[in-house]
């Protein structure tokens, strides 16, 4: 009896062990770095997906960096789908982000299936904002697709590929550690 005892506590000594090393090795690890490669696999994926729910669209559109690059990658795997970058800007009031469009659009063609894509989805505000947008100027279906969403943003994409709350994601485009995801640069001044 004591043998199975004493067994049972070098278990639970070593479980513990390896526990306390991976709880560490996650704390030292903030910076989770995504891959040309893992870009690669979540595009096809997605485009999997869009086609197993017959949504095929016809215009694109690329939300900031990161939707821009992911939307080009999906037009050209869905047979080159017309693509439109577009940006956003935010306000800052009272220690409340305020989303805003960097410019009204003029759309007439292709806005039947419109299909926005982010590179990373956090509240779910610009998501939102531009959603409704494209429901304003006309567009008969709009659906939302997220390379990375947190876990439980205000607006929920159609299409994600990563779930995680991780915060310091680096994605490859993201060249250096100086990337910026918020511009400082005040849109509206035109420079000389």
């Amino acid at each position: 009896m004591k043998l199975f005892l004493d067994i049972i506590i070098y278990f639970f000594s070593i479980l513990g062990g390896i526990i306390s090393i991976w709880t560490i090795y996650k704390w030292l690890k903030p910076l989770q770095k995504i891959s040309w490669k893992k870009v690669q696999k979540g595009v096809l994926q997605l485009k999997d997906k869009l086609i197993r729910d017959n949504y095929y669209p016809t215009l694109i559109v690329g939300i900031g960096r990161g939707g821009s690059i992911i939307g080009a990658l999906l037009s050209g795997t869905l047979g080159n789908v017309p693509i439109l970058v577009i940006d956003r800007v935010y306000e800052w009031n009272a220690h409340q982000r305020k989303e805003g469009l960097l410019d009204e659009l003029k759309i007439t063609k292709n806005i039947e299936k419109v299909l926005l894509v982010a590179g990373e989805l956090h509240s779910g505000n610009t998501a939102k904002k531009y959603t409704e947008y494209f429901n304003e100027i006309g567009a008969n279906e709009v659906r939302m697709l997220s390379f990375m969403k947190e876990p439980y943003p205000t607006f929920k994409p159609d299409y994600y590929f990563i779930e995680t709350s991780k915060t310091d994601i680096r994605f490859p485009w993201m060249l250096t550690k100086d990337y910026k995801r918020d511009s400082k640069m005040d849109y509206r001044t035109k420079s000389i």
